[in-house]
């Protein structure tokens, strides 16, 4: 995820510096995101918010629906409809984003997710590596929160 908001006359994006003490690419800076999982799918949704999924039939559907999961476990952004601040907490303790989303009248903004470039791992590797890469555009509500 990409996160770009408006800053006087230019544009500032964001990075997050990982833990030194990860064993993967410790104390690397990189942009937020994270791994697909089951609550990101679209059977997921489908049969906790159907009227939602039917809205938003996107080939990338469980792509988008977790880069916005992701930011929020990261970074404490909540790119939804009706979002509001401080909830990470109140989510962690389920951790199923579908059902924190329906049980609070809240949609992921997956129409402003700008698709940017998709990175495949080297062929015939394992396990099989594919990053997307979205933009997502701050409005001036959500600028002071990043």
């Amino acid at each position: 995820m990409i996160f770009v908001r408006p800053k006087d006359d230019t544009y500032e994006i964001l990075l997050l510096r990982r833990n030194e003490n990860l064993r993967a690419f410790p104390g690397y800076y990189c942009f937020p995101g994270g791994v697909i999982e089951d609550q990101d799918s679209y059977e997921h949704w489908q049969e906790i918010a159907p009227d939602f999924t039917a809205k938003n039939d996107y080939v990338d559907f469980n792509k988008r629906v977790s880069v916005i999961r992701e930011s929020f476990e990261e970074v404490n952004f909540l790119m939804t409809s009706n979002s509001k601040d401080n909830l990470r907490d109140e989510y962690l303790k389920d951790g199923n984003f579908a059902k924190f989303c329906r049980s609070r009248a809240m949609e992921p903004d997956l129409s402003n997710l700008k698709a940017y470039l998709r990175v495949g791992g080297p062929v015939n590797n394992y396990p099989v590596i594919e990053s997307q890469f979205y933009f997502y555009f701050a409005d001036e509500k959500m600028i002071s929160t990043l």
